[in-house]
């Protein structure tokens, strides 16, 4: 048995137990729980099988199938079940003893009472782990940053940290997003001080959007492929970015064709206008121009199709991070 607390994740994330076969992330705060299983999984195995409550409400009998089931290519399999606020204790309890020895079962739940079923089948049995997943506290807050700062390759002094810190704990449930957006805005410096995290927090400072436009006009592919994993989680953001794009695009045509500076470029943040200037001098106007019938077939596709989104989006950036690595 095994009881992994909030702020002891980070440590056990380094290296899970060997014996461990069946893992539960639960807790109250929910996107904490999810977040956390996205990071376990590839720990636990290559070959990754997601099942939902719903779909083994409809067919018990298909938990037992994928258990038993042997890897195509030989990997450690990983089933994956979003349990939500299901009880499937009967039903992974059923297949505990005879997972085969290459199988982990990783299981995320929302928030469960002290003697529930599915808490107790985790914390009672010897192969089994039980990770709690609630709103961090200032320390465990603190592993956070660091953390998510190594990830991203950015550095930040215990100064910074400490601020950041004292902001994220107004509302902690929120922090862990916050933080990923806003190391994703600090990717194009590669630090993170103070008056950045006051000026992200104010909307004073560029975007993570932005941060992943300016990626894709430098033509800086690695930095865009770092950001767009951590940036176009869902359909609403990959909508932004590609309305973003299309506007920036929008303004450097307006630059290169008008000859001035227009009055909305200097609305921008300092170091946005500065990015735009940059693309502006490096992409020719007729280049941007072969550009936008793709870019009106990315809006229309964010907005009609939103299981598309964040392929479509990033398929776009991409393009235009190769183009800008030819010279237009």
């Amino acid at each position: 048995m095994s009881v992994v607390k909030t702020d002891q994740f980070e440590a056990f994330l380094k290296e899970p137990p060997r014996r461990a076969a069946l893992f539960l992330l639960h807790g109250s705060d929910s996107d904490l729980a999810s977040e956390r299983a996205r990071r376990l999984a590839p720990k636990l195995g290559d070959d990754v099988v997601r099942l939902t409550a719903e779909t083994l409400a409809k067919d018990p009998g298909r938990l037992a199938d994928e258990a038993l089931a042997i890897s195509m290519f030989g990997d450690k399999r990983v089933i994956w079940i979003e349990a939500g606020g299901r009880d499937l204790s009967a039903l992974i309890g059923a297949i505990a003893d005879g997972l085969p020895a290459q199988t982990c079962v990783l299981v995320e739940a929302d928030s469960l009472k002290k003697g529930a079923p599915l808490r107790v089948l985790f914390e009672t049995r010897p192969n089994a782990v039980s990770i709690e997943c609630y709103p961090a506290g200032a320390a465990s807050l603190a592993q956070m940053v660091e953390a998510e700062a190594r990830r991203a390759g950015v550095k930040i002094d215990a100064q910074a940290r400490d601020h950041l810190v004292a902001l994220l704990t107004a509302d902690p449930a929120a922090a862990r997003g916050e933080l990923v957006k806003l190391m994703l805005y600090a990717q194009s410096t590669g630090a993170l001080d103070s008056d950045d995290i006051d000026a992200a927090a104010s909307g004073g400072g560029a975007s993570p959007v932005d941060a992943l436009i300016d990626f894709a006009l430098a033509g800086d592919l690695a930095a865009l492929e770092r950001g767009v994993a951590l940036g176009l989680s869902d359909s609403g953001d990959a909508a932004q970015a590609a309305i973003r794009l299309a506007q920036r695009v929008a303004l450097l045509m307006e630059i290169r064709q008008g000859g001035a500076e227009p009055e909305r470029l200097h609305r921008l943040p300092f170091a946005v206008k500065n990015a735009v200037l940059a693309q502006a001098n490096a992409l020719a106007p007729e280049a941007l121009a072969r550009r936008l019938p793709a870019l009106l077939n990315l809006l229309v596709t964010t907005r009609r199709n939103p299981a598309l989104a964040s392929a479509s989006a990033f398929r776009a950036l991409s393009a235009f991070a190769l183009s800008a690595r030819r010279g237009g």
